[in-house]
C-alpha cells in the first residue's frame, strides 16, 4: 500500500489494510503500519489458507486526522494446490426399505464442494459415469432413484470430483434392499438344559428331523467338566449339519466361573451362523426371514467376559433391550421373541433370578414370546399383561390359554423349556405362581424330554412340544394376529 498527501504542512501518520473474510464478506480492518513524509508505502504479510477471492483496500491518515481509501477496491484470488479428492460420508438410505417402495432419494456429504456421480456397477471411473446427482456442486448431494422392486437389493457406487479436478478412485457404496411383498414363513426350535446323555442324543435327533432353520440353545450346555467344551460341540455337530445354526446363550453352568466349562469356549466351537448384532452368546439379536421376526437373546444375572448382565431400570443393558424391542416395533417387524436362561415366575423350583425390572419390561413391551430354561420342566404360561412374584394375580391374565389360542398384542406368553436332556425337576401345582401357567410337565407329571418347535408366518406364531424320550407329554399353542 502507498499514499501521497499534498496538503499544506501535511505529513503521513499511518496506513491500514482492510480485507474481506474467506466468504468475501465482512470487510474489516486487518492491520496498521506507521508512515512518515508526504509520499510513502509499505507491505503487509497475510496468511490466507482458504481458496477464495478476497476484496481489499488501503486507508491512509495524516497528521491532520484526514483519512482516505483508494478510489477502487482490489481483488486477491487464492488458489492453493489441491491434490486431495473429496471425503464422502453419511450415505443413505441403508437397511431394508418397506415393501412397496418404488423410489427413494440417495444422499451423501463431502468435506468440500464437489460434483458427485453414481453407477450401479462397481469400479467405474468417475469420467465414465453417466449418472450425475440432481443436487450436487456443494457439500450435500442427493438424487432420486426409481424402479425399485419388492424383495430386491440395490447398490449405488458413488464417486465425486472437487473444484480442482480431484476425483475419487474408490467406490463409496450406498446399499439397501426393499422388503418382499409377501412375508415368508419359517420354523425354528428352542430348548435348554441340554446335558450329555442318551436323552440329549434323542433330542438332537428330533431336532435334526424337525426342519427347523435354526435352534436357540437356552443355556446350560454340557454339564461336563471344564475343558470338554469342544468334545461336546463335536457331539452336537455329529448329529446335525456341521454348520447348522445352533445359536447359544449362556446359562449359569457355563458363565464365567461356572462349574461346567465356559460359554466363550462353547461359542468358539458352535459359533454364530446368522450374522447377529451384539455380543454372541451373551446379549444379541437378529432379524429373520425378511424381517418377519426379531429374536433377542440375553443372559440376565450372569457374568461373561468380565461383564455382569443385569437389567435394572435405566442401566445400559436394560436400555439396550428396550431400544432393540422398540426398534423392531418401529420397523413393523411382526414378531418379537426374547430368549434367556433364567426365570422369574415358575411353578417348579426356581425364583425370580432375572429381576422384576426385566420381567416388567418384557410385559410392558408386550413381547410376543419369552423363552427360558433353567427350571428342568416344561411350562407354558397364560397370556400375561403383568405378574406379581411369589403370588398369583388373576388380573394379570389376559387369556388363560386353556384352548391353546392367544390373540397377538394383548400380552406375553412365557415358555420354560428346560427339558432337552438333563434330569427333570418336579412341578408344584400348589406353588404360589402356578396360577400363571396353562400347561406343564415335570419329573412328577408325565416326564418327557424334548424341545419346542415353532412355526412363524406374518399372522401366526405357533408352538409344539416335540417329545424325544421318556413319557408321552404333548402341547401345542398359537398366537394369532387379530387380522389373521
Amino acid at each position: 500500500c502507498s499514499a501521497t498527501d499534498s496538503g499544506l504542512n501535511a505529513s503521513l501518520v499511518n496506513i491500514s489494510l482492510w480485507i474481506s473474510n474467506s466468504s468475501n464478506t465482512g470487510f474489516s480492518l486487518n492491520q496498521t503500519k506507521n508512515l512518515t513524509g508526504t509520499s510513502n508505502g509499505t507491505t503487509f504479510q497475510l496468511n490466507l489458507t482458504d481458496n477464495s477471492t478476497y476484496t481489499w483496500n488501503c486507508q491512509a491518515y495524516d497528521n491532520a486526522s484526514q483519512g482516505a481509501f483508494a478510489s477502487n477496491n482490489f481483488s486477491l484470488i487464492i488458489n492453493t494446490l489441491d491434490t486431495t479428492p473429496p471425503v464422502r460420508s453419511n450415505g443413505a438410505p441403508s437397511g431394508v426399505l418397506p415393501s412397496g417402495t418404488t423410489s427413494t432419494i440417495i444422499i451423501l456429504n463431502t468435506d468440500e464442494n464437489a460434483t458427485c456421480k453414481y453407477a450401479t456397477t462397481s469400479g467405474i471411473d468417475y469420467n465414465s459415469m453417466t449418472n450425475t446427482f440432481s443436487t450436487t456442486g456443494g457439500t450435500s448431494h442427493s438424487t432420486n432413484v426409481s424402479g425399485l422392486i419388492n424383495g430386491s437389493s440395490y447398490n449405488y457406487y458413488v464417486k465425486c470430483q472437487d473444484l480442482s479436478g480431484n476425483a475419487n478412485t474408490d467406490d463409496f457404496a450406498i446399499s439397501f434392499s426393499v422388503a418382499s411383498s409377501m412375508l415368508e414363513s419359517f420354523v425354528f426350535a428352542a430348548g435348554g438344559d441340554h446335558g450329555w446323555n442318551a436323552n440329549t442324543d434323542a433330542s438332537l435327533d428330533r431336532l435334526n428331523q424337525s426342519n427347523a432353520s435354526f435352534y436357540l440353545a437356552l443355556g446350560d450346555m454340557s454339564y461336563g467338566s471344564p475343558g470338554t467344551e469342544t468334545s461336546w460341540c463335536d457331539m452336537v455337530k455329529s448329529r446335525l449339519n456341521q454348520t447348522y445354526p445352533f445359536e447359544l446363550v449362556s446359562g449359569n453352568h457355563e458363565e464365567q466361573g461356572g462349574p461346567n466349562g465356559y460359554i466363550l469356549n462353547f461359542a468358539a466351537c458352535l459359533p454364530d451362523r446368522l450374522g447377529v448384532n451384539g455380543t454372541y452368546a451373551a446379549e444379541y439379536y437378529f432379524d429373520y426371514s425378511n424381517n418377519l421376526a426379531r429374536v433377542i437373546m440375553i443372559a440376565p444375572a450372569l457374568t461373561i467376559n468380565g461383564t455382569v448382565y443385569t437389567y435394572t431400570a435405566g442401566n445400559s443393558h436394560y436400555n439396550w433391550l428396550s431400544n432393540v424391542i422398540d426398534d423392531a416395533r418401529n420397523k413393523s417387524i411382526p414378531w418379537v421373541i426374547v430368549g434367556m436362561h433364567k426365570n422369574c415366575i415358575t411353578a417348579a423350583t426356581k425364583t425370580c433370578e432375572i429381576g422384576s425390572d426385566l420381567m416388567n419390561l418384557l410385559l410392558s413391551k408386550k413381547v410376543d414370546l419369552v423363552l427360558q430354561g433353567h427350571d428342568h420342566v416344561y411350562e407354558r404360561s397364560k397370556q400375561l399383561s403383568c405378574a406379581t412374584v411369589n403370588s398369583y394375580n388373576p388380573a394379570c391374565v389376559v387369556d388363560d390359554g386353556s384352548d391353546g389360542n392367544y390373540i397377538k398384542g394383548l400380552g406375553s406368553v412365557f415358555v420354560i423349556a428346560g427339558m432337552f436332556g438333563q434330569s427333570l425337576y418336579n412341578i408344584n401345582p400348589a406353588d404360589s405362581e402356578a396360577g400363571y401357567f396353562a400347561k406343564w410337565m415335570g419329573n412328577n407329571i408325565n416326564p418327557t424330554y424334548g424341545l419346542v418347535k415353532f412355526s412363524v408366518n406374518a399372522t401366526q406364531l405357533s408352538g409344539q412340544f416335540v417329545g424325544s424320550s421318556g413319557g408321552t407329554f404333548s402341547d401345542s399353542f398359537s398366537v394369532t394376529s387379530s387380522g389373521g
